[in-house]
Parts: structure tokens; C-alpha cells; sequence
């Protein structure tokens, strides 16, 4: 290891951290693989995290129509993508022998190795020809294989960030080219140039296309991203060429009165695009009223609104129309949809009729109406229960039966929490919560992470199952506790006989208009035990617990790139969920908001589309999606803010 790092570490002075026996500065870089391995001497060890696995990555060996395939190929199956290092490991160093199928890793005779013979073509390989005998990406699999083929331990550095440069790249005219250099940087503090290790895509070919050794190469004008991945790392560097010559120092004055403006402008100054003038009163009229109200002027407000003479009518019109009824019931429209409101889904039997989705209309319309902060509205769905505190299971049939019976008494919309958004039909097993919930609270798509790793973001199948946890302790029904309460509910009642679903709801309904109490539903949290098993699970557990001198970890549910929480110590697993939801350092919650409501406005999100904020799919402008994001959470998550702050720029009233 000393040889290896005389001879390929460059130095730099900085505070100093340890690498093996040696201590080395904090920023220095180690020098790219295929530099490091360009010799078959090549005594360094590659790890299999941090080589051999982004390298089977790059070669495409681990891809959906190769070996990552979900039936592998040729009897031998990597995970796609790869993202788990068990399987990988397997699969190379362990072979199958159920299927009789060999290693595919000799480390006695590393040359003869199945791994490298089908990739050379020095054996018949379906895939084709992946690498040269004497290349270096050979040389990094040999050694690997010759060191003892090791896997991934715990005491191995762990992943922490992929540092891209340049971090936007501005071409200006045909034939110009970029090189792209990525660093990872592990948790030891180490820090290795992986340019060769990492994949290359470009979200528009046409605007610029790369190859896979990172140069960029300019194309036609316009506004696009390159995309690096290398572990957990998706990096996504803009990149840009004018559409005009009326850019950089050319580009003509332009106002930017807002700190909207001023993000705008800036991006369009690199593309060379000047925007249009001011609309005229009559259209900024029109406009505002139906994106904040859902309605047009009336003849009456026109004329008064082109007559006034005030320098400052447009912001007081916004003003006004937050104030309107139209302005409530508009954007509770669109915060329906938002949250799922449909009544496909809502079939909920309770023994009373009710228009559910109107309920659900209501209960949003009255936080609305009263400007409830965003974060505040999304706590009552986030963590909805339908009992009161300290109000027993009896108490809440009583109180229900009160409200759908003959007396009226309150209404869903006072009763507290949007519990209907979890006794949704699409919405009750775990898998279909976790995906529903960051779709819906934070415009992303994490579906992919539930078979494998996703393509376009960090997330891994891991993740995915930890972050699951969180949707496992609340059920719409009853609650197993109040088994009896509700039994004793039904005798009084005189529903003894186990009837068929249809016949007890018509006989609860029957109930309910008599203004009697019945058993009714309810939205419930448990705090969540320690898994049962059975008893060779359970010696397991005892023994794995006495080794390590410790008792079985509690129960765990860990945020989407975040911490873990032990479930156990909350008697709502919802809670710790949202209070990260509404933590300032989040990177997704505001964002999502934020992006959906600048989309109604333009009719494109900053982020597009809105409710895909992958890594991959980088926002047009982030700057601008930072800084609305930050101000509406300093301004206490304030949706009239974040009205006010759009339509009061300039970039929203150009003709």
C-alpha cells in the first residue's frame, strides 16, 4: 500500500486524515483507476464497492437486459444496477450448486476465472466482448480475484457524496467538448478521482451528448443536464448553449424588481433569451383571477381596474382575490387532487351514507379558509387519528352517532384529522403507502426502489424497506384492543348473528337513524412490538444477542436519506415522519409544494414533470426552486406568501 501511494497520490496540504498506514491530506485525490491499473504489475487491491461493482455498472453487466435481469443470465444473476453487494458477491465468488452452476471466480487460477474468460470472448459469452486481456478494467478484476475475491464488510468505508467538475458546463458555439472528472469520497476521509468508474447520460442528445468517458460535446442550442452515477451518487451538471447572441455580456438590460425576477433573468441571460414586456391590465386581470380564483373578471371590475390610477393595483388585486371565496374553493380544488381525493377510492362502509370525497373537500376547504399553514394542514392528514384524546372506542361511536344520525351534531370537518386519506383502497398495504406517501408529500417516485435499484435516483431496495416501517402501525377498522367494546356495542344492538357485509350495514344504518350507538370504523395507530418468531428464530435471536453481548435491536423505520428512528419509542410512528416532513434541512417537502404551485401558474413545473424530483430530473432553474422553497418555509409555510411572492414578479406578469 505505501509503494502504491508514492508512486499515485497527489498531494495537497490540508488537514490530514488517515488512509491504511498513512496519513494523508484531507483534499488529496487519488488518481483514476485506469491509470492506477493501466499495468498487468499492478500490485494495488481494488475493493468491491468502491471497483468492481461500479465497474460491472459501466461495462453493463448488471443491466436490465444482462445480468441484472430478474432470471440473471447464463444461470448467473447480479442485481440490477448494483446495489446489493451480498447477491453480487454470491453470485461471482459462490456460483449455484442447486443449478450445479460453478463459481465464476477461481482465486487460485484468477486468468481462469469464468468472470473474465466470457468478458474477453476467450469463451463463448452471449453478451459479447466487454474488455481486452491486457486492459486495465481486466487488470482491476484479476487483482481483485488473485487478493481472495473479498466482499464488502462492516468496517469498510461507506459512500458519502460524488463531487462533479465543472458544475455547469456553457458552450457558445459547434465542436466545443468538456471533460467531466467525478471524486467520490468515502467515510475515511479518503478521496479517488472515479471518472472511469462512472456511468454518462445526457438528458437530450441533441443538445449535448457525452461519452463514456465523461467529454461532453456541444450540439444544438438549448438548456439540458448531464447525469453522473457512481454508487449512491446521481449528480446532474447543467448544461447550456445560447439560443441567441444576446448573451453574457451582450444581453440588454432587464428590471428585475423581485428576488424571483432576479433568478430568472440570470438563467436566461446564459441562454440568451430576453424576455417579453409587461402584459397590459386587461390581461394581468384575467390572468390573476383565474389562476387564484378559478374565475373571470366581471365587466364591472375591469373597467375599475383599468381606470385606477394606483402604482400599486396589481398587488393590491392579488391581495383581494386571496380574499375571495373563489381563491378557498379553487385551491382546495387542487389540494384534493394533490392529496387523492377520489371517490373510486373511498369506499368506506360505516353504516351511514355520505358523500366521502365531498367530506374530504370540506375538511381542506375549512383549513384553507382560515390560511392554516401547509405543514399544519398536512400534520392533520400526516398523523390523522378518529378518536380524541383520552376518548374511549365507545365515546367515539357515540360522538359519530351524533354527527350521521338524526341530531347532526359537528361535522367531519371539525372532527380533527383527514383520516379518509388512509382508508383509501390503493392506500392500505405498506409498499403502497410508502410510494403514495413520497408521491404525494414529496413529488417523488420511489416505486422502482421496491424490486431493485433505482436508475434515475439513490435510492435502493433498501431504503425502500426501511423507510416501509413507518406504514405498518395504522389500520382503518377496529382496533384489536376494542375487540370487546365493539362485540358489546352489536349485543346491545341485538346483531348477535355473523351477518354478511351488506346485511350489517343495513342494519347498522337502521341503527344510526333510530339515533342509536353503533360500532363504527376508526383510523388507529399502534405502537409497533418487537417482530414475533418462532422458536429456532428465537433461539437464533438469543444466541446472536449473547455473542454480542447485547439485547435484539428494537424495531427501526429509516427516513428517505435521513436517520433511522427506533419505532418503539413513539406510540405514533407518524409523528417523527413528520416532524422531518416539516424539518427545514428536508430536501423534498417545501420543494414539492412549491414546484406544483409555479406549475399552475406556467403551466410547467420548475421541476418537470412536477411530481418526478429524481436526482436525475434536476430542476430548470435551481436557484429559483431554492429560494422559494427557503422563503416559504422562513414565512412559517404561509400558501398566500407563496401566492403573493409569484404574482407580484415580473417573470408572472409578461405579455
Amino acid at each position: 500500500m505505501s509503494r502504491f501511494i508514492r508512486l499515485w497520490l497527489l498531494t495537497a496540504a490540508a488537514t490530514a486524515v488517515s488512509f491504511g498506514s498513512v496519513t494523508l491530506a484531507a483534499d488529496t485525490v487519488i488518481k483514476p483507476a485506469n491509470q492506477r491499473f493501466a499495468s498487468k504489475d499492478a500490485s494495488e487491491v481494488p475493493n468491491f464497492q468502491q471497483h468492481v461493482v461500479p465497474l460491472l455498472s459501466r461495462l453493463g453487466c448488471n443491466g436490465r437486459a444482462c445480468h441484472g435481469s430478474f432470471q440473471g443470465q447464463g444461470g448467473f444473476r447480479l442485481s440490477l444496477f448494483g446495489y446489493d453487494f451480498k447477491l453480487d458477491h454470491a453470485g461471482l465468488a459462490k456460483g449455484d450448486k442447486e443449478k450445479d452452476k460453478e463459481p465464476r471466480v477461481l482465486i487460485e487460477e484468477p486468468e481462469e476465472s469464468l468472470a473474465l474468460l466470457k468478458a474477453t470472448l476467450e469463451t463463448p459469452h452471449r453478451g459479447g466482448k466487454r474488455m481486452d486481456a491486457d486492459s486495465w478494467q481486466y487488470n482491476i478484476f484479476r487483482n481483485w480475484i488473485k487478493a481472495g475475491a473479498k466482499n464488502v464488510d462492516e468496517d469498510s468505508p461507506k459512500f458519502v457524496k460524488l463531487e462533479v467538475t465543472p458544475s455547469e458546463i456553457q458552450f457558445s458555439k459547434d465542436g466545443e467538448q468538456a471533460q467531466i472528472v467525478a471524486v467520490a469520497v468515502w467515510s475515511d476521509g479518503t478521496r479517488e478521482d472515479v471518472t472511469p468508474l462512472c456511468r454518462f447520460n445526457s438528458n437530450d442528445d441533441l443538445i449535448a451528448a457525452i461519452d463514456t468517458n465523461g467529454l461532453v460535446k456541444s450540439g444544438q442550442s438549448g438548456d439540458t443536464h448531464i447525469v453522473v452515477n457512481y454508487d449512491a451518487g446521481v449528480v446532474p451538471i447543467p448544461v447550456i448553449r445560447p439560443v441567441s447572441d444576446k448573451s453574457g455580456k451582450k444581453y440588454p438590460k432587464v428590471e428585475t424588481p423581485t428576488k424571483i425576477d432576479e433568478h430568472v433573468v440570470q438563467k436566461l441571460r446564459k441562454l440568451g433569451v430576453v424576455p417579453s414586456e409587461l402584459c397590459d391590465d386587461h390581461e394581468f386581470l384575467r390572468r390573476s383571477s383565474l389562476d387564484l380564483a378559478g374565475t373571470l373578471p366581471s365587466p364591472q371590475e375591469v373597467v375599475a381596474f383599468q381606470s385606477d390610477t394606483d402604482p400599486n393595483k396589481r398587488a393590491k388585486k392579488v391581495d383581494e382575490l386571496l380574499e375571495r371565496p373563489g381563491y378557498i374553493a379553487w385551491w382546495t380544488t387542487k389540494l384534493c387532487d394533490f392529496t387523492g381525493n377520489n371517490a373510486n377510492n373511498l369506499n368506506i362502509n360505516n353504516g351511514y351514507k355520505v358523500d366521502r370525497t365531498q367530506e374530504w373537500y370540506d375538511w381542506i376547504y375549512r383549513r384553507v379558509a382560515a390560511n392554516e399553514p401547509y405543514d399544519k394542514l398536512i400534520e392533520g392528514i400526516v398523523t390523522a387519528v378518529s378518536r380524541k384524546p383520552d376518548e374511549s372506542y365507545t365515546e367515539y361511536c357515540q360522538r359519530m352517532t351524533a354527527m350521521y344520525g338524526p341530531k347532526k351534531e359537528g361535522s367531519y370537518a371539525e372532527a380533527g384529522g383527514l383520516t379518509y386519506f388512509w382508508a383509501r383502497r390503493n392506500f392500505l398495504k405498506p409498499e403502497d403507502r410508502a410510494i403514495g406517501f413520497a408521491y404525494t408529500f414529496m413529488g417523488i417516485r420511489i416505486q422502482c426502489a421496491q424490486c431493485h435499484k433505482h436508475p434515475f435516483d439513490q435510492w435502493t431496495q433498501n431504503d425502500f424497506n426501511q423507510f416501509t416501517g413507518f406504514f405498518k402501525g395504522t389500520g382503518y377498522g377496529t382496533n384489536p384492543r376494542d375487540k370487546k367494546e365493539e362485540q358489546a356495542l352489536k349485543e346491545k344492538l341485538g346483531i348477535t348473528a355473523k351477518l354478511n357485509n351488506n346485511d350489517l350495514q343495513k342494519a347498522l344504518a337502521k341503527h344510526i337513524s333510530a339515533g342509536e350507538v353503533v360500532p363504527v370504523a376508526e383510523l388507529f395507530s399502534t405502537r409497533p412490538e418487537a417482530p414475533k418468531a418462532n422458536a429456532r428464530d428465537k433461539n437464533k435471536d438469543k444466541d446472536t444477542a449473547k455473542r454480542a453481548g447485547q439485547q435484539p435491536p428494537p424495531p427501526s423505520a429509516k427516513l428517505l436519506g435521513a436517520e433511522t428512528v427506533v419505532l418503539s419509542d413513539h406510540d405514533d410512528v407518524r409523528v417523527p415522519l413528520m416532524a422531518w416532513l416539516r424539518d427545514s434541512k428536508n430536501p423534498y417537502f417545501a420543494k414539492a409544494f412549491v414546484n406544483r404551485v409555479w406549475s399552475n401558474y406556467f403551466n410547467v413545473g420548475i421541476v418537470q414533470p412536477v411530481d418526478d424530483m429524481s436526482l436525475a430530473n434536476a430542476p430548470s432553474n435551481a436557484a429559483l426552486l431554492n429560494y422559494l422553497a427557503e422563503g416559504f418555509i422562513a414565512n412559517n409555510f404561509d400558501m398566500k406568501w407563496l401566492h403573493r411572492e409569484i404574482c407580484n414578479s415580473a417573470t408572472y406578469q409578461r405579455s
